[in-house]
């Protein structure tokens, strides 16, 4: 019963989350001379394919109908979305393709060969693909093939067994420089352009436990290794980029009390560290979301770029050019045509039907919600309240709907000023919603109104664009103040 709860308490613990996104000002960077890299290279970042082999269904019913209820993803559909995004790329020629974790599922051996084929489709164009693992990819329990109303076991795959699937990837000598602790390693895809991929999943005791490790860490022998890499790097004048799976820097205020299983333990310490040894870049996924963050630490400044899930609304990557001087990011989504799942059918964007997948999840999670509340004892805090709370959930769901996706897609405007997120909500509600719903939590619990002002101040995302802005790149690792311009899209 603890197992199937968690995935759903973690979407509350997003939602809850999303209603206090505040993102960091970022800092920007000196000139630097010129490094050993060519002019300008092209990368496409996407992360959280989560592709799941379709034969992992044999029966739909109860229990996958089960699984999506507390885990809204487009599973059932991320093969198909892989093969747009795997054609699009084809178009668009970048020289190289980065995948931040969460490639499968669950882990399946099954998974990962569908995976395979798509990222030799990939190589065989001559784009080179370097990836990092997740925390659902290694040592996963959770592998299991549905059968109706029930499931069996499938084979999950080893740190050793990932290794040999992906060499190709960053994990072989013809496409890394060397292996660094657990299955971190640094290559030069490109000449003058380093890549650390960092593991920071935690998988050694997920089989022991029959659940996955959601958290990430780094431990001193990583931290220590990955120092020396980006100090080798910039002493060579080579750039300098890291991908992982987890977080190291919050993306709004209090992530790592409400969501802090998406950012690697310790990660401002660690930030600190990085960002000492020359480190600038970091590109994350895991949170589903598209955000940019930036921790300033001393003379120097680390960004964490945040890439979405091409399974979650709204199913997006980023192109980042990067050249001696610059990393100038955009942000795509995935165009795919999708049968309406709304009675009046017909075909409709991928970004809607993922919209519409994720208001049923809504229901859902109302749902979980009030049950919570129902098992709450006479001496909760919350107990007195608990008839109110459980009549509004069902009026606040298309507050929360909004709120969540316009974090999810980033550049928060406000409430209803989202084109994007308010042109697709079925369910309106009035424009005065939040105040009345502001008046009632402060009327219940006083204590809250210090709160609830940081609510209302980070429905808007006041730094430079999560999606398309120009970050400077600084060999030297001078730090100017001067705040960051948003780019024009």
């Amino acid at each position: 019963m603890m197992q199937k709860a968690q995935p759903l308490t973690r979407l509350a613990t997003l939602l809850i989350s999303a209603i206090i996104l505040l993102a960091h000002p970022l800092e920007v960077w000196a000139e630097r001379p010129p490094l050993t890299m060519q002019p300008e290279y092209t990368l496409l970042v996407c992360s959280d394919p989560h592709i799941m082999a379709p034969e992992l269904v044999v029966q739909e019913g109860s229990a996958f109908d089960e699984a999506l209820r507390s885990d809204r993803k487009l599973l059932l559909e991320s093969v198909q979305i892989f093969d747009e995004l795997v054609e699009e790329a084809l178009e668009i020629r970048p020289d190289l393709f980065l995948i931040c974790g969460d490639l499968t599922k669950d882990g399946e051996l099954a998974s990962y060969r569908y995976l395979t084929q798509r990222l030799d489709r990939l190589a065989e164009a001559g784009i080179k693909v370097l990836v990092v693992p997740g925390n659902h990819d290694i040592n996963n329990p959770h592998a299991q093939v549905y059968l109706g109303d029930h499931t069996t076991t499938t084979e999950y795959v080893t740190p050793e067994q990932f290794v040999q699937i992906m060499a190709p990837y960053g994990y072989d000598s013809s496409s890394s420089i060397s292996r660094g602790p657990a299955l971190c390693y640094v290559s030069e895809p490109l000449p003058g352009l380093r890549i650390i991929g960092i593991d920071a999943c935690q998988y050694d005791d997920n089989i022991a436990n029959n659940y996955p490790t959601t958290a990430g860490r780094l431990d001193e022998e990583r931290i220590q290794w990955i120092e020396e890499q980006v100090r080798q790097a910039n002493a060579q004048g080579k750039q300098v980029i890291a991908m992982m799976h987890h977080g190291i820097v919050e993306h709004f205020p209090g992530q790592s009390l409400l969501a802090k299983e998406y950012l690697i333990q310790d990660y401002d310490r660690i930030a600190e560290r990085l960002a000492g040894a020359g480190l600038q870049y970091v590109f994350t996924g895991h949170f589903h979301a598209q955000d940019i963050a930036a921790k300033s630490c001393n003379q120097s400044v680390i960004h964490d770029i945040e890439t979405g899930s091409t399974v979650t609304y709204p199913c997006p990557y980023r192109l980042v050019e990067v050249t001696p001087t610059e990393l100038r990011i955009s942000s795509r989504q995935i165009a795919l045509a999708m049968p309406s799942q709304r009675a009046s059918g017909g075909m409709i964007s991928l970004q809607d039907y993922a919209y519409q997948h994720l208001e049923l999840g809504m229901n859902d999670l109302a749902r979980f919600l009030t049950e919570h509340l129902e098992s709450q004892d006479s001496g909760s805090v919350i107990a007195p309240y608990k008839g109110v709370i459980e009549q509004a959930i069902p009026e606040l769901k298309p507050l929360f709907m909004e709120i969540y996706t316009n974090h999810l897609q980033g550049d928060e405007q406000g409430l209803h000023h989202n084109p994007d997120s308010t042109a697709r909500m079925t369910e309106p509600y009035p424009g005065d919603l939040f105040d009345q719903t502001k008046g009632l939590i402060q009327g219940l619990v006083p204590s809250l109104t210090q709160q609830i002002e940081l609510f209302e101040t980070a429905l808007h995302d006041t730094s430079v664009s999560d999606n398309n802005v120009s970050l400077p790149y600084d060999h030297t690792a001078r730090l100017d103040r001067q705040r960051l311009a948003k780019s024009k899209p």
